[in-house]
């Protein structure tokens, strides 16, 4: 299996992930969020695809995370504690764990292939898988605070 394969698997597989957790999200923010990641999956997805079928890099898109970042900063005020059970946390650690394995393969791959525009491409997506798993682990630290105060009482 060629490197452009086995990274859209990676893609594919993390974008139905996220669509399921959108799917399962109980709070409208975490839905938008669970989307969007799938979205980006969905984009780095159609990016492989356009390299191994034309053999070149199309340019890049810089993401803009900006929209996350607000819905990331309310949601440690407006998560609803109905949300936070344990299959969601382990959800989520499964996410975060996906999200650097797919940032180790990126990076790897990126290593083999040199130097030019298929290694800036790839540490383009690497760059960006880590950002993802950082999303998660934010909402993973917000989503365990919010259970810790309510196993305490408050």
């Amino acid at each position: 299996m060629n490197i452009f394969d086995q990274a859209m698997k990676f893609e594919q597989k993390g974008m139905h992930y996220y669509q399921e957790l959108a799917r399962r999200a109980w709070e409208p923010s975490m839905k938008k969020i669970f989307h969007w990641l799938a979205a980006q999956e969905d984009q780095h997805f159609k990016l492989l695809r356009s390299m191994k079928k034309v053999s070149t890099v199309p340019p890049l898109r810089k993401v803009d995370f900006s929209p996350i970042n607000r819905l990331l900063r309310s949601i440690g005020r407006s998560m609803v504690i109905a949300e936070i059970t344990l299959s969601q946390i382990s959800a989520y650690r499964t996410a975060i764990r996906m999200e650097n394995q797919s940032e180790i393969f990126y990076r790897r791959r990126a290593q083999q292939a040199g130097r030019g525009p298929v290694r800036r491409a790839l540490l383009e997506i690497a760059g960006e898988e880590a950002r993802h798993g950082e999303t998660i682990e934010y909402i993973l630290a917000s989503m365990e605070k919010r259970r810790e105060k309510r196993g305490k009482g408050k």
